[in-house]
């Protein structure tokens, strides 16, 4: 367990995936169960062996796992008669049999299809799957210490030395932003505001949500918030809960 900035961000260390991981070899099933409830993907391989690392996204590929990507933007909604009814405004390179026979492929016969993307067939593939996931990623290397030349791969996001302790802070550093953590500082009715009781949330929330965290019960009756600190006019800012979080605002609902 990782504490870092007052968030617990629990760490699972599992072997990495070789060929062949879908079978069962290197025990991959249980890794890929793992990666599959994951928030982050942590990928590390050291200095002697960079080509390890396409070795394992190759095999999360080949697993339905994909790295740092959006999920498709198409909508399925399956119909109970009337034949596939596909709608896009953007050319593709495939025509609308194409989307037909890949359907059916996946057992959808009567259904309405928006494609909102330009796709490949690959992507037009797994906007069909409900077996893909998509996971944010960090690509390390190990063992900057017996690097005898830097590194220039765009592929690397950092280069550490666990043995030396070298670029750990900016590994952490890296986690939080991955998993676009963001702190909020409750204040009780009658206390000052401070930063005693964190709460984590994620970029892109509102007050809203960081009231349903409290408690569903919680929320129910709040419908405003002072807020002090990161986000705020001037202290005690009255405002409605639809207001996005910033990371060290402090608030009090009321």
């Amino acid at each position: 367990m990782m504490v870092y900035k007052d968030a617990r961000i629990q760490i699972l260390d599992v072997p990495g995936l070789i060929e062949g991981a879908e079978e069962g070899k290197g025990r991959g099933r249980e890794v890929i169960s793992v990666v599959r409830g994951a928030d982050l993907i942590i990928i590390m391989s050291d200095v002697g062996r960079p080509n390890a690392i396409n070795t394992i996204k190759e095999a999360l590929y080949n697993n339905g796992i994909r790295l740092d990507e959006s999920p498709p933007e198409v909508v399925i909604e399956k119909k109970l008669r009337g034949g596939m009814i596909i709608h896009s405004n953007i050319k593709q390179d495939f025509d609308k049999e194409t989307v037909v026979e890949i359907a059916k492929e996946f057992g959808y016969t009567n259904a309405e299809v928006t494609i909102k993307e330009r796709l490949d067939i690959d992507r037009l593939i797994d906007s069909f799957s409900k077996s893909r996931v998509y996971v944010p990623s960090i690509i390390i290397l190990n063992k900057i210490d017996q690097m005898k030349t830097k590194s220039k791969s765009n592929k690397i996001d950092l280069v550490i030395s666990a043995e030396k302790d070298n670029n750990l802070g900016k590994l952490k550093d890296l986690i939080w932003e991955k998993l676009d953590f963001v702190r909020v500082y409750l204040v009780r009715p009658g206390e000052a505001p401070s930063n005693d009781n964190p709460v984590i949330m994620n970029v892109g929330q509102s007050l809203s949500d960081v009231a349903t965290m409290v408690g569903k019960e919680f929320a129910e009756d709040k419908t405003k918030a002072k807020i002090w600190g990161t986000g705020a006019k001037h202290p005690g800012q009255e405002v409605s809960l639809k207001k996005k979080i910033d990371e060290g605002m402090q608030v009090r609902f009321v």
